[in-house]
């Protein structure tokens, strides 16, 4: 496809030269799919030797041109040939924007059953080059959404944050809530110097990869390495410990190994008693905060994160 529009206008030529000199690297099919135009439409048969053009080619300067241009000057705000810019993995940014597409699906690369990889990975089989080279990926249809609503005349942080602010999630989408809205959760990465701890000095993710275990939308654990075996945390009662840090009450956070741990955020009450609180769902219909005392097999309190917050308060 390539060949034949750069030998059919040098406005082609010079355009695919600039998309193969960016973050794609030469292999610029994704371009060509957000522009409209699938190499299949123009030749039937790829193993016949001369297959000839089934149709018309698309003019420099027409629809599918003034397309791929504007995409690729899109991706330049957001890509360079080195990856992600770092303007944009400050905060996680990026990442955190294009959460809020896609509904209760999300752009997760696949690495397992039930194991999945933030897109902004830094690492070679797992890193944003599979969203951008790879063929028929469904993430890039989210991807695109994001490019969509980019102003290429203007700077992409700005424009991110502001499509961070106006997200709302509800129903079965809730789980990208404390993602998106707590940067504190996927900027603790610890990782090429650019070290952001967690308020008891402690980092999410460990290596360059961001991998979480999505068995469904309320059951979440942050590995801290590839596999569930490694120290983790389980995602909501982590951003309760984060909500409670910002409000500068003393919580802490236990995390663990292994599938079956406990991982619960836990504090002294006035008493000098622990009160550890976990999110489950005990009796198999709603999962829900529940704050438990050692051998106390009933809870002192369930309920939503605010609530729980509140009894936090009151029992200090």
């Amino acid at each position: 496809m390539k060949a034949v529009l750069i030998h059919h206008d040098s406005r082609w030529l010079r355009l695919i030269r600039r998309a193969e000199k960016s973050c794609f690297r030469g292999r610029i099919g994704l371009l060509f799919t957000f522009a409209g135009i699938e190499p299949s439409d123009f030749f039937p048969d790829p193993g016949v030797s001369c297959p000839g053009i089934r149709k018309e080619l698309p003019p420099a300067g027409g629809e599918a041109y003034l397309a791929f241009s504007r995409y690729l000057r899109c991706c330049n705000l957001l890509f360079n040939r080195d990856g992600l810019r770092s303007e944009l993995e400050k905060d996680a940014l990026f990442c955190r924007a294009l959460l809020c597409y896609g509904g209760k699906e999300a752009c997760l690369l696949p690495t397992g059953k039930t194991r999945l990889c933030f897109p902004d990975s830094a690492g070679d089989d797992l890193s944003l080059r599979r969203l951008l080279w790879e063929e028929n990926r469904p993430e890039q249809a989210l991807l695109r959404q994001l490019l969509d609503d980019l102003d290429e005349n203007r700077p992409a942080e700005p424009q991110l944050r502001e499509i961070i602010a106006r997200a709302h999630f509800s129903g079965d989408e809730h789980w990208k809530e404390y993602f998106v809205t707590m940067p504190e959760i996927l900027s603790s990465r610890r990782s090429n110097g650019a070290e952001t701890a967690d308020p008891m000095g402690e980092w999410v993710f460990q290596g360059k990869a961001r991998y979480i275990r999505k068995n469904h939308p309320d059951d979440i654990l942050l590995l801290s390495r590839t596999q569930v075996g490694s120290f983790s945390r389980e995602y909501y009662s982590y951003a309760l410990f984060l909500k409670a840090n910002r409000l500068e009450l003393p919580v802490y956070y236990h995390a663990d190994y292994g599938e079956s741990g406990d991982r619960y955020a836990w504090f002294a009450d006035r008493d000098g008693k622990t009160v550890r609180i976990f999110y489950r769902n005990p009796d198999g219909h709603s999962w829900r905060y529940l704050a438990l005392t050692e051998g106390n097999a009933l809870p002192l309190k369930e309920g939503r994160l605010e609530e729980m917050l509140d009894f936090i308060r009151e029992c200090l």
